[in-house]
C-alpha cells in the first residue's frame, strides 16, 4: 500500500545533467608492499540523484510550499533518467499499463507514475513487471493516451535543504539531491574470463580525457639536514588508470550497472588492460607457434616478463581476444623483439587482424563511489569515469573474492 506522502513532481531542467551517484563503502586494509584484504561493508550501494529544476509562477509557488511543509520529510521521487512512454491509451479503470519497462528500475511492490505536469499526475503501485507492461495493484482513476510519460518511483529523502536562485518575481531555479531509501540491490553477471577473473574489455571514450598515473610504496627519510633516503617498500609500481564510458541506450545501461555491482566499489578485483598499442606484431603468427615478433620497443632491455607487464591481451578487428602470460623474449634484429608465451597460439594470426596488444594487470576500483551522468534519458546518452589501481603480482596467487588463501584463484604465485 503507498504512503500517504507527497511526490516530487518538479522535473529536471535537462539542459543540465542528471547524475546518478552509486556509492559503496569498502574496507581495505593494506600492507606496505600492497597486498590488500578488502571487506564490503554495506550490503548494497547507497544510491542518489542530483539534478537541476526550474520552477515557474504557480510551480515555484507549489515548490516553496511542499518543502516549508514536508522538507526533511520522505517524499515520492520519478527516476527521471528511466522515464518510458505509454505504447496504448490506459483507459480509467485498466490495472494494466502498456510500455518498455524493462531495464527501467520498475520493481514489484514500488511506486509509478504517470505524468503530465506538475499538476496532473497519478501515483499507482506496481503489482508485477512483465515484458511490455506493468501490472497494478488497483486500477487507474485516470485516462492516460498513448504516449503519456511513465516514471518509476523510489521513496527518498532530500539529503540537504536546497537553495534556489532567484531569476525574477516568477521564477527561481536551483539544485536537489535525493537518496533513495532502503536496499538497492541490482543483478551482478560476472565473466570468468581469463585465469579466474573478469576482463574489462570494452575500450574507454576517446572523447574524455583520462589519466595514467604510477604509484609506489616509497617511504621518504629526510631530516632535513642530510641525505633523502628513498626505501621502495613493495619494490613494484601500482599504475592507476582511469576509464571513461560512453553509454547509449538501456542495454549498455542495464550491462554498465551489471558490471558495477559486481565489482562492489573496490572490493572486487578484475583483469584491466592498458588499451594502449604496447605491442606492434610485425610478422604473421603461425598456428601452434608460442612466440611472436614486435616492433623494437624496450621491453627486453627493460628485463622482459615483470610484474604488471607479463600479461598482454590482443585484441582483434573481429572482436574476438586473445590472452597469453609473457615468459621470455629476446632481441632479434635493431628493430624486432621476439616475445615468448606460455601457451601456442591455436589459430593463425595476420598482423592486419589485430586492433592492439595491450599489456594487462589484475586491478580493483580507485573509488567506492561511481556517479553516471545521464545526459539525456536512458534512451540517450550517459557518460562515466572509473579509476583502476593495478594489484600485486602476488594477489594472483587469491581468487576473484577477497585477496585470502594461497591458491584459490587457479593460479600459483610462482606462474607470474
Amino acid at each position: 500500500m503507498l504512503d500517504n506522502i507527497p511526490v516530487w513532481a518538479l522535473p529536471p531542467n535537462w539542459a543540465a545533467d542528471v547524475h546518478e551517484n552509486l556509492s559503496w563503502l569498502t574496507d581495505v586494509l593494506a600492507s606496505p608492499t600492497g597486498v590488500e584484504q578488502r571487506r564490503e561493508l554495506r550490503l548494497s550501494p547507497r544510491v542518489t540523484y542530483e539534478w537541476s529544476s526550474q520552477a515557474v509562477r504557480e510551480e515555484r509557488t507549489q515548490t516553496d510550499l511542499y518543502l516549508m511543509a514536508w522538507g526533511d520529510q520522505d517524499w515520492y521521487v520519478p527516476m527521471w533518467p528511466y522515464v518510458t512512454v505509454l505504447t496504448a491509451t490506459a483507459t480509467n479503470g485498466d490495472a494494466s499499463v502498456f510500455a518498455p519497462v524493462i531495464g527501467r528500475q520498475f520493481e514489484a511492490g514500488d511506486a509509478a507514475l504517470l505524468y503530465h505536469d506538475m499538476f496532473k499526475y497519478e501515483l499507482v503501485e506496481i503489482d508485477a513487471v512483465n515484458d511490455g507492461h506493468i501490472v497494478l495493484t488497483n486500477g487507474l482513476q485516470t485516462t492516460w493516451p498513448k504516449g503519456t510519460k511513465l516514471l518509476p518511483v523510489r521513496r527518498c529523502f532530500l539529503t540537504d535543504q536546497p537553495s534556489f536562485s532567484r531569476i525574477n518575481d516568477g521564477i527561481w531555479s536551483g539544485q536537489v539531491r535525493f537518496q533513495l531509501r532502503g536496499v538497492n540491490d541490482y543483478e551482478e553477471v560476472v565473466e570468468d574470463d581469463y585465469m579466474g577473473y573478469p576482463v574489462l574489455k570494452l575500450p574507454p571514450d576517446e572523447g574524455q580525457t583520462m589519466t595514467f598515473a604510477y604509484t609506489r610504496n616509497t617511504l621518504r627519510l629526510d631530516n632535513d639536514t642530510g641525505v633523502v633516503l628513498n626505501a621502495d617498500q613493495a619494490l613494484d609500481a601500482f599504475p592507476v588508470q582511469q576509464h571513461s564510458f560512453f553509454l547509449h541506450g538501456v542495454d549498455e545501461k542495464i550491462a554498465f550497472k551489471n558490471f558495477l555491482y559486481s565489482l562492489r566499489g573496490r572490493q572486487k578485483a578484475l583483469w584491466i588492460p592498458t588499451f594502449y598499442i604496447d605491442f606492434e606484431v610485425t610478422s604473421p603468427i603461425d598456428v601452434n607457434d608460442a612466440t611472436f615478433d614486435v616492433r623494437m620497443c624496450g621491453y627486453t632491455a627493460m628485463g622482459g616478463p615483470a610484474s604488471g607487464r607479463r600479461f598482454v591481451r590482443f585484441e582483434m578487428r573481429d572482436g574476438t581476444n586473445v590472452y597469453r602470460r609473457i615468459t621470455a623474449s629476446q632481441v632479434v634484429s635493431t628493430s624486432v623483439e621476439r616475445i615468448t608465451v606460455n601457451e601456442v597460439f591455436h589459430a593463425a594470426i595476420n598482423p592486419d587482424a589485430v586492433l592492439r596488444v595491450s599489456f594487462m594487470a589484475i586491478a580493483r576500483m580507485d573509488q567506492d563511489a561511481v556517479d553516471i551522468t545521464h545526459k539525456t534519458s536512458i534512451d540517450g546518452v550517459a557518460i562515466a569515469l572509473l579509476s583502476f589501481h593495478s594489484l600485486p603480482v602476488s594477489f594472483l596467487a587469491s581468487g576473484w573474492g577477497f585477496g585470502w588463501g594461497a591458491n584459490y584463484g587457479g593460479l600459483n604465485v610462482g606462474d607470474v
